[in-house]
């Protein structure tokens, strides 16, 4: 109920900024958020009901006293110190700041193209933040997702071993991974963006087990705003697509039809597709200026190979390698005649 909460108010934020800004009225963003807030206040109240029974199993996972510790130590780290992440410095941040001067979501003149073509979901569901506080509290929502994985770790693990301390430990175990942990104190995106994708997994296996037809709306969802984060998402869109037609479980006959033309229009906001017409309408090209993502090298097989092997290396490296800048320049000339592209995140052990 908590994720659904989460991705609830999202979705909303997301929505009321696009509509806000085609009216010209982006400013109202911060106000008329509350009434998010309190629409998130009553489906807490109505999903969990009165009773304390709902309320302690949320509790549950949270009473694990590591897991406090890290989130304390966390928190007081993005609470005394300013975002200092560069992504968010250059580009996230004063884009927030220039759509308020605007009152609107539109294309500017900028020496930094990434101020207008990167996708606007993260900024706009921060915009009501930066309105309330500035800079200070630009961290909550990759601080919430954290909070999230830690709660879908934790409902997986409890479904496969069924012991509720075990299921803590690996969930605290998968929150304060190098990646969870350096994201989840910090203004990042990647985070925000992964957690909602293993979101839509969690509602596409909760439909698998009740045939609630909601739980494909929510799944699409958080596909969607994962997508409008992080444009790369979207290639999870194929097999969330096979699944919907070719499942045994016939997702498509379960799905309320009447409902479409509402959900596809709350789905299309929270996607990556205002972003794409906005860079059509400037650049004449969805992706932005220059952006070729085609496939280079000596072949689709060869990069999809090197491809491969360079995420598997990249993700086994420890944050901290004192041996990067030896090994790095002839690993590098290695890859660069093997045919991998040098455009495309190279092998290094940094």
């Amino acid at each position: 109920i908590l994720c659904k909460l989460f991705v609830f108010l999202v979705a909303y934020l997301a929505v009321l900024g696009w509509g806000l800004s085609c009216l010209h009225q982006l400013r109202w963003m911060g106000g008329l958020s509350l009434t998010g807030v309190v629409a998130v206040v009553m489906l807490a109240r109505r999903w969990f009901g009165q009773g304390s029974r709902c309320w302690q199993s949320l509790a549950k996972p949270l009473a694990f006293w590591p897991f406090i510790l890290v989130a304390g130590i966390a928190l007081l780290g993005v609470l005394l110190y300013p975002p200092v992440m560069l992504d968010s410095l250059t580009y996230r941040l004063p884009r927030i700041f220039i759509w308020l001067q605007n009152n609107g979501l539109q294309h500017f003149a900028t020496a930094d193209e990434r101020l207008n073509y990167m996708p606007q979901t993260w900024e706009l569901v921060t915009l009501p933040l930066t309105q309330l506080a500035g800079d200070h509290l630009v961290w909550c929502w990759t601080f919430a997702s954290w909070i999230v994985l830690y709660l879908v770790a934790y409902d997986w693990a409890l479904e496969i071993n069924g012991d509720g301390k075990k299921s803590q430990i690996m969930a605290f175990l998968a929150s304060t991974s190098t990646f969870a942990l350096l994201q989840g104190a910090s203004s990042a995106s990647d985070l925000f963006a992964g957690v909602l994708a293993l979101l839509a997994l969690r509602f596409i296996r909760e439909f698998e087990r009740t045939r609630n037809w909601t739980e494909i709306n929510w799944a699409v969802l958080s596909f969607c705003i994962a997508a409008g984060t992080k444009p790369h998402f979207a290639v999870f869109g194929l097999p969330l697509v096979i699944w919907f037609f070719a499942s045994p479980s016939k997702p498509w006959r379960t799905f309320r039809w009447a409902w479409s033309p509402v959900l596809l229009a709350v789905w299309l906001l929270c996607s990556p597709a205002p972003s794409f017409v906005l860079n059509y309408q400037t650049y004449g090209s969805w992706a932005g200026p220059g952006q070729d993502y085609s496939m280079r090298g000596k072949g689709p097989g060869w990069n999809l190979l090197l491809g491969s092997a360079m995420i598997a290396w990249q993700n086994l490296q420890p944050p901290v390698n004192p041996v990067a800048p030896l090994l790095d320049p002839p690993i590098e000339r290695a890859v660069e005649h093997s045919g991998l592209d040098k455009n495309v995140p190279r092998f290094n052990l940094q």
